[in-house]
């Protein structure tokens, strides 16, 4: 888990879900009725699952566009596109 992800975990701003590999399946259960989506790096059955898969993708703009797939559920898609942009933007730059 990143360090930013720990902090907010600390901070009761988000808590981690029980794993759907071992884990308490009636915890897990519980812990799916109060979300309205889970992000994870694997398909699944859950149906409030979406799986992020950039670490896939063939090259790093390919991976730094996740950054617009992931705005849209914040309503963010702006600032989304201000970010890859400058990604791109460096990325072109620098190559």
């Amino acid at each position: 888990q990143s360090p930013c992800f720990q902090y907010l975990v600390e901070e009761g701003e988000v808590g981690a879900m029980e794993s759907a590999f071992g884990g308490d399946a009636a915890k897990r259960a519980s812990q799916l009725q109060q979300v309205d989506a889970l992000f994870q790096f694997s398909p699944s059955t859950d149906s409030k699952t979406i799986a992020i898969t950039a670490s896939a993708d063939p090259g790093p703009l390919q991976r730094a566009e996740w950054v617009e797939f992931m705005s849209l559920f914040f309503n963010k898609e702006a600032e989304a596109m201000q970010v890859f942009e400058g990604i791109r933007d460096r990325y072109l730059c620098h190559r």
